[in-house]
């Protein structure tokens, strides 16, 4: 990492907008990077790799992307994100400066030397923390108000990111941030309901995985996480210890200064008080209720207060300068707070910019221009209400989010059932309990109790059962009510195949329970004993809300299960459900991942004569001539002898080996021959087909016609050469 100063204000020039964005050929980005070369590869997102290199003198980063281009839609796609990247322009947005799009869709950026916000935070140089480069306070602040102003301009110009995260932030080689991964975003009027997974796993909004409705409250959400790495050093999720997301433990968080970063000098005046600031803006913008969060323009608004501690007013007092610019008179009272403490030029900014008001943060809906007695101005009699309380986090809390309480002589009960549990068979405690101590357990609970923690155990094994019944059936309140009450969320019925709750709600089609039970972190990859996760019985459903819930949940796509070794990728296929198919392919599914006799899902969906679904996966790049293991047949045999004609049209247009056979040399010809599907024949011989191929025992496709009396094969086989 080069050295600079991290967050510098004013050191990023903005973009020209009137700069045209570039237009280029495959071949000059190839010559680029070095035809492709995977040492140039710097990262990958979720739509493909991303490549540095060398354009017209200058270091850039280019994104190839691998989207399906089936009818059309992923050209539209691409389009609809070149659009997006073209309007956005802004200092602290990642630029773009070129494409191309035909054969393949590329963006191209400006490289940024300096990499990302994860890489700073999180990765380390030799044994020294790249965080140590944020040393103090207000270089973390900077750096956070330059995330939330490109946040800012996004939601003016009613554009939601749908993927903020540290990793989408990026430095450049002057220390500012820019916001990357722009394209991703959507153009919103008031929710938007998105019908495809969004966001990442630690950042994503809890209310869009319940409702899929999208907002910007959304991304001020996963902006509140990243304030929690800035201010902790800590990631978002941490994979090595799996422990809750950083967002909920923060949660619990009483004092911010225990729990921030240890890089972050404390010595600074006004330091300590703004870590705890800092850390309760943050909770704010991670309040379960979408309505007790924060504006962006709000968050941004307070950033800079806190930059600025002369910006503060004293409340009783008039305020005799624009609290925003310092200049001029406060002319300007505000609606709905009525504060009278900005100009009314920087007024018109502010709701402009759908800021708050610089003393309660709340939104600026209008102002009123005057001249008021008080700071805190109801009207021109100078009368002051007080300013409103700041929202409550935990206010509204739907019940599967709560946290789960109990009194001390339940735990105290409840710690010798856990006790005599895994002196027994070793289970782990019981979800949302605190391990207890069982010196103190053994001290204070007397022999009698041993009928009551049998009670209590077969309350807690019937409530179990009631939780499976009642995602079941679809009953979401009864679901709701037993999730509050401490129910264990992956529990199942005892002797019943490790049925869940989830399992059952994903394989009846319930959206709304399955939203519930994601949002109050069920596993969403616990299986059955057979190994059916969630996500294949819903994929073998065809519940599609269902599977974008779970994909959007990081659902394993590729998780098989162990009777055959199906995918959910494989079973979609087979069962023809496309938009199923879609959606799993989008998340990264092995598209050539087989079934223990080798069936891909290629082979499934030629087989049963899935002509969509077919191109679909052509579209994803699955190996066309991948066969099964036991005999060798592949999917343009299988379709040519079931007389799938689109199929085999598709397949031979995607290149697929028309003379390769299976173990006992029957071709896709000889097969057509045989079971007498002439328009199959005729476009496998103007694809090239050896007509003369024969079978490990000497059997010609001739032959075969001729034995089943195909006359019209024979005449046709004889006219191109067949012996």
């Amino acid at each position: 990492m080069s050295a600079f100063t991290i967050g510098a204000a004013g050191t990023s020039p903005p973009p020209d907008e009137n700069t045209p964005v570039a237009s280029h050929q495959l071949s000059t980005l190839s010559r680029a990077t070095s035809n492709w070369s995977s040492e140039n590869i710097i990262g990958r997102g979720g739509f493909g790799p991303v490549y540095r290199g060398s354009l017209n003198n200058r270091e850039v980063a280019i994104k190839r992307l691998e989207v399906a281009i089936g009818g059309g839609q992923g050209i539209a796609e691409f389009e609809r994100e070149l659009a997006t990247l073209t309007h956005c322009r802004h200092e602290n947005l990642l630029p773009l400066l070129g494409y191309c799009r035909a054969p393949d869709l590329c963006l191209v950026y400006p490289f940024m030397e300096n990499g990302s916000l994860f890489d700073l935070l999180h990765l380390t140089d030799g044994r020294e923390r790249k965080g140590a480069l944020l040393p103090t306070f207000i270089s973390r602040l900077e750096l956070l108000r330059q995330v939330v102003s490109g946040l800012v301009y996004l939601h003016g110009e009613n554009f939601v990111h749908r993927d903020i995260k540290s990793a989408n932030i990026l430095l450049d080689s002057l220390g500012a941030a820019r916001i990357g991964d722009t394209g991703l975003t959507r153009e919103v009027e008031g929710d938007f309901t998105n019908t495809q997974g969004v966001g990442s796993p630690g950042y994503v909004d809890p209310r869009y995985v319940e409702t899929l409705e999208l907002s910007e409250a959304s991304d001020v959400f996963s902006f509140g996480v990243v304030m929690l790495e800035v201010l902790t050093g800590k990631p978002a999720v941490d994979r090595t210890q799996r422990p809750p997301p950083l967002y909920v433990r923060a949660r619990r968080f009483t004092s911010w200064s225990e729990h921030a970063d240890t890089d972050i000098d404390r010595g600074a005046e006004g330091a300590s008080e703004g870590l705890e600031r800092l850390g309760e803006l943050a909770k704010r913008c991670i309040s379960n209720e979408t309505e007790d969060r924060p504006t962006a323009g709000a968050v941004m608004t307070e950033i800079e207060g806190l930059m600025t501690p002369q910006a503060l007013p004293v409340p009783e007092a008039r305020v005799r300068e624009c609290q925003v610019c310092f200049d001029a008179e406060p002319n300007a009272r505000l609606t709905p707070c009525q504060h009278a403490v900005v100009c009314v030029t920087c007024a018109a900014e502010l709701k402009r910019r759908r800021q708050g008001c610089p003393i309660c943060r709340v939104q600026i809906r209008s102002f009123d221009e005057g001249t008021w007695e008080n700071t805190f101005a109801n009207g021109e009699t100078g009368e002051s209400p007080p300013p409103a309380p700041a929202p409550n986090p935990f206010a509204n809390a739907t019940a599967p989010l709560a946290t789960a309480t109990i009194s001390e002589e339940e735990d105290l009960q409840l710690a010798m059932a856990i006790r005599a549990s895994l002196n027994e068979q070793g289970t782990p405690s019981p979800r949302g309990v605190r391990p207890p101590d069982l010196r103190v357990v053994e001290q204070h609970v007397p022999d009698t109790s041993t009928v009551d923690l049998a009670q209590r155990l077969r309350r807690l094994e019937e409530a179990n059962s009631a939780l499976v019944d009642a995602a079941e059936s679809g009953d979401i309140n009864k679901v709701r009510e037993l999730l509050a009450t401490g129910v264990d969320v992956n529990c199942s019925k005892e002797g019943d195949e490790g049925r869940t709750a989830l399992l059952m709600a994903a394989y009846c089609g319930h959206l709304a329970v399955v939203r519930v039970l994601v949002a109050a972190e069920a596993d969403v990859n616990k299986a059955l004993t057979n190994g059916c996760t969630p996500l294949y019985i819903a994929a073998h459903e065809g519940h599609i809300d269902v599977v974008q819930v779970l994909v959007a949940a990081e659902a394993d796509v590729n998780k098989a299960e162990t009777t055959a070794g199906c995918t959910p990728l494989c079973i979609a296929a087979q069962k023809g459900h496309l938009n199923v198919v879609q959606v799993l392919v989008a998340a990264r599914a092995d598209v050539n991942k087989a079934t223990t006799n080798g069936c891909t899902p290629f082979f499934m969906a030629a087989q049963k004569g899935h002509q969509n679904i077919v191109q679909a996966l052509v579209a994803a790049r699955a190996d066309v001539n991948k066969a099964l293991t036991t005999d060798g047949a592949t999917p343009l045999f299988i379709a040519a002898g079931k007389g799938h004609l689109n199929i085999v049209q598709a397949l031979v247009a995607a290149r697929a080996d028309v003379n390769k056979g299976k173990t006992n040399g029957c071709t896709p010809l000889y097969i057509a021959a045989q079971e007498g599907h002439l328009d199959v024949l005729q476009v496998l011989v103007t694809a090239r087909a050896d007509v003369n191929k024969a079978t490990t025992v000497g059997w010609t496709p001739l032959m075969a016609a001729n034995h089943r009396n195909h006359t019209s094969f024979v005449s046709y086989l004889q006219s191109v050469g067949a012996r």
